[in-house]
């Protein structure tokens, strides 16, 4: 699906981000990339998906790639629409998977009761609202699953539900976050993955250094990643 070998990335002040990284992405993959704002998790994406171009190296994306991308702070939402009517834009029934659903029982899969499907999303949580951006994302066909910092402001269940979500999830997912913690809920480690032929990686990045990372069936290899 993805493949990198030995690229550098310099942003424009000349601060090197990316360092002789390294890797390949399989189909099927579930990829944590770990590590403080600033440390180069959207730059390391972005080179990724090929939004940006390396300074050096190789960098080879997959075709036919349907991007599901969940970035809770760019999504927008109708505050004057009830949640079914930003879900569903008035039908009565979705799409999942290739076959219809009422938008109520769909809704229900996301932790809101029929009533407060017809609530205003002026008058949601931000729990709440953050439940819906995923009820809409997991409505668009893709194979490959981005989630950026999607565990601001979610309580425990709708953490319960990402990770429900991410384990039944059947194309590549790629996470973005501070929190190793999420990691523990949604990625499984590597030594539990079982006979799966997809790999599961970790890659933990800081200011300073990206942790070399092994799966069973690749390498991620990097000097460092600054």
């Amino acid at each position: 699906m993805l493949n990198f070998a030995h690229c550098f990335h310099v942003q424009v002040d000349g601060k090197q981000l990316v360092k002789d990284f390294s890797a390949q992405v399989l189909r099927g993959d579930k990829i944590a990339l770990i590590g403080p704002n600033g440390c180069g998790k959207t730059t390391l994406l972005k080179l990724m998906l090929g939004q940006l171009q390396a300074d050096s190296g190789r960098i080879h994306v997959g075709t036919k790639l349907e991007v599901a991308y969940f970035d809770q702070h760019r999504a927008e939402l109708d505050p004057d629409k009830t949640v079914m009517d930003n879900l569903a834009e008035g039908k009565q029934e979705v799409m999942v998977n290739g076959k219809p659903r009422h938008v109520l029982g769909y809704l229900q899969d996301f932790l809101f009761h029929p009533k407060r499907a017809m609530t205003p999303v002026r008058a949601l949580s931000g729990g709440e609202r953050n439940r819906l951006l995923l009820a809409r994302l997991f409505l668009k066909p893709s194979n490959l699953l981005i989630l950026d910092e999607p565990t601001n402001d979610l309580d425990v269940e709708t953490l319960e539900l990402l990770e429900e979500l991410i384990d039944s999830y059947q194309g590549t997912v790629l996470l973005l976050t501070g929190l190793a913690t999420i990691v523990s809920l949604s990625i499984t480690p590597l030594q539990n993955a079982g006979s799966s032929k997809a790999a599961v990686k970790l890659v933990v990045m800081s200011a300073v250094i990206m942790m070399p990372v092994v799966s069973k069936n690749s390498m991620w290899r990097s000097n460092s990643l600054r």
